[in-house]
């Protein structure tokens, strides 16, 4: 994110328009004010490397991090507003490489009504169930698109299973607790 000018910076800083009186600008300022980075260019100093792993959700998606240096796992949960914004400071001080859960590529058979269903409570359930999975894969592709734009490196895996609590403590002797969701999306990550 650039710095945010204000009125006081303006004036210190005298710009003048023509000879005239300072230059006057509406400005509101939401939140705290970024400074001017040290250095011209901030991304030759990057040098860590972070590995993101995501198991996109309508709700809250799975988000884990691992950092190689300190072989340090993290698991979050966010909406995908909050998500966007944590991927985009992670990627001002490490260099960022996604994964993304993309149920998606999966060639799969989808559920359709036929006419010799008759079980209206099982056909309910599976409507509600191809609709979840479809606004799911679409916060996916959001969440891609939102990396496309923003020029951070990522990857599609299909899903490669379910881990249990159990197997996931064992293996990567993480012992917060954490949801289905989460310890998806660490799997994406851990140990590379």
């Amino acid at each position: 994110m650039g710095y945010r000018w204000t009125q006081d910076d303006l004036d210190k800083a005298k710009i003048k328009m023509a000879g005239s009186a300072p230059i006057k600008l509406p400005v509101k300022i939401h939140g705290p004010v970024e400074t001017i980075p040290s250095k011209m260019n901030e991304e030759s100093t990057i040098t860590e490397s972070i590995y993101v792993g995501i198991d996109p959700d309508v709700s809250l998606s799975g988000f884990a991090t691992w950092h190689k240096k300190t072989k340090t796992l993290q698991c979050y949960k966010f909406d995908l507003f909050d998500l966007q914004q944590f991927l985009l400071k992670l990627d001002k001080r490490f260099k960022v490489m996604v994964t993304i859960e993309a149920g998606w590529l999966e060639k799969k058979k989808n559920w359709h009504r036929t006419e010799d269903d008759n079980d209206e409570k099982r056909i309910a359930k599976n409507e509600a169930i191809a609709a979840k999975v479809g606004r799911n894969h679409e916060v996916g592709r959001q969440i891609t698109l939102f990396c496309e734009k923003n020029n951070i490196r990522y990857l599609l895996q299909k899903p490669r299973g379910k881990v249990t609590t159990q197997d996931f403590k064992k293996y990567t002797k993480y012992t917060s607790r954490i949801n289905q969701d989460q310890r998806d999306a660490a799997m994406l990550v851990y140990g590379l």
